[in-house]
C-alpha cells in the first residue's frame, strides 16, 4: 500500500463495516451511495464476499457439531 492510499483503504474499512449489517436490497443501495469510485465498490464489495462465505462456512460448522452431539 501506498501512503497516499491511506485514506482510500480507510473508506473501505468505513463503507465495508456499514455494509456488513445491511440485508441484501439495503446493502446494494448502500454500496450505490457511497460507493461513487468503481474501484472502491469493487474493494468493499471483495472485502464483504469473502466475509459472506466465511459466515456461512461458519454455519455448516456449527450445524454439523450440533449433530454430533
Amino acid at each position: 500500500m501506498r501512503e497516499g492510499d491511506s485514506p482510500f483503504w480507510e473508506r473501505i474499512e468505513s463503507v465495508f463495516i456499514e455494509a456488513i449489517g445491511c440485508p441484501g436490497p439495503d446493502r446494494a443501495a448502500l454500496l450505490d451511495e457511497r460507493c461513487a469510485d468503481p474501484r472502491l465498490r469493487a474493494e468493499v464489495e471483495s472485502l464483504l464476499a469473502a466475509h459472506d462465505t466465511s459466515e456461512r462456512f461458519l454455519d455448516v460448522v456449527e450445524s454439523c457439531e450440533q449433530r454430533d452431539d
